[in-house]
């Protein structure tokens, strides 16, 4: 089942004492991942939605703020980038070879690292 949410209800804390709970990651249900490169991205090259130049470690992701941390199958991501398919993380990769090989799809459950 993929699940849509809003950023607002991602910015809800709960207050313990004064001080914001450790809540943990947040599951954010099940995600399309693909991946994109400076070659699929030509139009910008390595310019994110953010202004940040895009490197391996990035993702572009709809439905939490720019610079909200990730987490797929324990790896963690920085959110600098949007994407235009909805309910979808798309991966940057890197290539040094001049060529794209963005050529896979995959569905995982993705995990917002609250701080």
């Amino acid at each position: 089942m993929i699940k849509t949410i809003t950023a607002g209800v991602l910015a809800t804390g709960l207050m313990m004492s004064g001080a914001a709970a450790d809540l943990g990651p947040t599951d954010l249900g099940e995600y399309r991942i693909s991946c994109y490169c400076q070659y699929c991205n030509e139009e910008v090259g390595y310019q994110s939605a953010s202004g940040q130049r895009l490197d391996y470690g990035q993702v572009a992701m709809n439905d939490v703020p720019l610079g909200s941390r990730i987490s797929i199958d324990g790896e963690e991501f920085v959110v600098t980038d949007r994407v235009g398919v909805g309910n979808t993380v798309d991966i940057f990769i890197p290539s040094s070879d001049g060529e794209c090989h963005c050529n896979w799809l995959d569905y995982k459950e993705v995990y917002l690292i609250n701080d």
